[in-house]
């Protein structure tokens, strides 16, 4: 889900596999949708649910001659606060 454009044509391009480059013609703030885990103790029993949780992404941009959606581990970590549990 579109959060806010932050800038349109912000004058960047990504290279691509092939080596070219594309432009970037926005850059935005979305939130997606991930699924996560919830554990409850009740009584001493552990019961883990699924939950669908909300998860805000910054400088997402968004580059049209891309098609598959793309995310980098290394900006989410340094710039928008994820981790990983385990």
């Amino acid at each position: 889900m579109l959060d806010t454009i932050t800038s349109y044509n912000p004058g960047l391009n990504v290279r691509v596999a092939n080596h070219q480059l594309v432009p970037v013609v926005a850059t935005v703030t979305v939130t997606v949708f991930v699924i996560g885990r919830r554990v409850t103790i009740t009584a001493g029993v552990r019961r883990v649910s699924k939950v669908r949780v909300p998860m805000k992404l910054s400088n997402v941009y968004v580059v049209p001659q891309i098609a598959a959606r793309l995310f980098s581990c290394r900006w989410g970590f340094n710039r928008d606060n994820m981790g990983t549990s385990g």
